[in-house]
């Protein structure tokens, strides 16, 4: 996680987490890998917390295995 923030409207709490892992690790042969496939954002909807809804939105990116040209 690289950054993060919350903003409130009258009835939501969005809290916006984002990543820039510039390497990640391959599930498949364990080689480290650097090349940005795409970027995307998954948003999760939770119980509320007091009055408010709470959203998360994350925001990552997919990689492309190196091994796997």
């Amino acid at each position: 996680m690289n950054s993060w923030s919350i903003s409130e409207t009258k009835n939501q709490l969005t809290i916006q987490v984002q990543t820039q892992n510039i390497q990640a690790v391959c599930p498949i042969c364990n080689s480290t890998s650097n090349r940005v496939h795409s970027n995307y954002q998954r948003s999760l909807l939770d119980v509320s917390w007091g009055n408010y809804q709470v959203c998360l939105k994350l925001s990552t990116q997919k990689l492309f295995c190196s091994n796997y040209i």
